[in-house]
């Protein structure tokens, strides 16, 4: 490539040029003062924090939101002491209560339905509210959530 010639743009960094809220030179967010080490990181910071649209996941045992279905099953595990079974168990119901980004965001958790541990026995696969046994956990989940009225 000649000198004169100007270089090609990756499609993050021009989307990020359209933005204020970063510094390309130094792979800074000026919204909360973060350093990354790459372009990749800070587009990856950028459109999963700072997004203008946002979807939240929140824990179905307490009020906390997250911007990805992953970090409610680390939450789940790491807080609440859930088996990784039992967080599997409930990615369905994670996935099915999302909500955008509001200022009436309290509002919107209290509306989201939550999981009754009561209506599932992980360890033996069988469903408590009709007795019927599962093969997989995945089939369990689903099943439960269609007595929880979200029939996927």
């Amino acid at each position: 490539m000649n000198s004169g010639e100007p270089s090609k743009l990756s499609k993050r960094e021009k989307c990020l040029r359209s933005r204020s809220d970063c510094d390309l030179t130094d792979f800074k967010c000026l919204r909360c003062k973060t350093d990354f080490s790459s372009i990749k990181t800070l587009y990856f910071h950028m459109f999963s924090v700072h997004a203008e649209k946002r979807l939240y996941y929140k824990c179905p045992v307490c009020d906390y939101t997250f911007v990805q279905t992953w970090g409610v099953c680390r939450h789940l595990i790491a807080v609440h002491k859930k088996t990784k079974e039992e967080a599997d168990l409930l990615k369905l119901n994670i996935e099915t209560t999302t909500f955008p980004n509001s200022g009436n965001m309290k509002s919107n958790i209290h509306q989201l339905p939550t999981f009754d541990w009561k209506d599932a026995d992980f360890e033996s696969l069988k469903c408590l509210s009709c007795s019927r046994s599962f093969s997989t956990p995945a089939n369990l989940r689903k099943h439960v959530a269609r007595h929880l009225g979200l029939d996927f």
